[in-house]
């Protein structure tokens, strides 16, 4: 069990052939003596940067921000892998079995920190209560590449099956 993670609960960089599994992920909520919600801020669960072969299975995730995020590089122009070779592709993610609990924002997340990912499978999860299934978080600064990205088998609530949005957090670089 992996709880109140103040920031990005794991991280997982340039890694091959690995597997989290039978994980219960949950972020604080606390509330102040006004009653009002504080949560921790970008509490992820499972950030895949820069990752092949990566495999979540039968977690439990409960978090304030994104379940399972696919990343591969940060910066205006991230796809450039000359000038950052720290940056890449993320490539052959499974994602399955898992429940992703509120308030989780979603479930499964490609985009702000992620110019480029192939072969993301999520199957037979259950979601009950999250805002977004799928996000497509899109740079405006930088080109990105999502290919063979496949949902199946997914049952319970969402807000939303599928966003796809602008992310202009980093528009403005000053």
């Amino acid at each position: 069990t992996f709880k109140n993670s103040k920031f990005w609960t794991t991280h997982f960089y340039d890694c091959e052939d690995v597997t989290v599994h039978d994980c219960t992920i949950l972020a604080e909520i606390l509330t102040d003596s006004h009653g009002k919600e504080l949560k921790g801020p970008s509490t992820d669960a499972v950030d895949i940067d820069k990752c092949r072969r990566f495999t979540v299975r039968n977690c439990v995730i409960a978090v304030n921000d994104d379940g399972v995020v696919v990343k591969g590089g940060k910066g205006a122009w991230a796809n450039d892998y000359t000038k950052f070779p720290g940056n890449g592709p993320s490539a052959d993610v499974l994602v399955e079995g898992c429940t992703f609990l509120a308030p989780t924002h979603s479930a499964l997340t490609l985009g702000s920190e992620c110019p480029e990912a192939k072969g993301i499978t999520m199957r037979n999860c259950t979601v009950k209560g999250v805002d977004n299934l799928l996000n497509l978080k899109m740079r405006t600064d930088t080109p990105q590449t999502y290919e063979d990205v496949l949902v199946e088998g997914v049952t319970g609530s969402c807000t939303t099956f599928l966003n796809a949005q602008c992310w202009p957090q980093y528009e403005n670089l000053q």
